[in-house]
């Protein structure tokens, strides 16, 4: 379902979405998601499309549905374990423009990325 990005962040984001992803309940209902998550880092942006599956792709569109700004060491302590996504968007270690507007797709990339955490 998902191919494996050339870039560091890119396939960072793969190995950790290929756990849920790969459960065939939670793939069918990715699959029926139409949106589209820039993911800004402090090294480059990654496009991360949901249309008919998952798609991540190096580098940033103009009009997104979400836009997540994440330093990367915010992104190493969620993948730790250290702090969660609540915690990181409440402190100001995330940022995401778009969650008003778009609460259905923020909730979905919610329950994306913590599954992806959950050990």
């Amino acid at each position: 379902m998902l191919e494996q990005p050339k870039d560091f962040i890119g396939n960072i984001l793969a190995i950790l979405t290929s756990k849920p992803l790969a459960r065939p309940d939670f793939k069918d209902i990715v699959a029926k998601w139409k949106m589209v998550v820039v993911l800004e880092t402090d090294y480059y942006p990654v496009t991360i499309r949901f249309d008919k599956g998952m798609r991540v792709e190096h580098g940033d569109i103009p009009h997104p549905t979400l836009r997540v700004n994440a330093k990367l060491s915010t992104i190493i302590e969620l993948v730790k374990g250290k702090t969660s996504p609540i915690r990181a968007l409440l402190n100001g270690g995330l940022k995401v423009k778009g969650i008003l507007r778009h609460p259905r797709a923020t909730l979905r990339f919610y329950r994306l990325i913590s599954s992806s955490l959950k050990r």
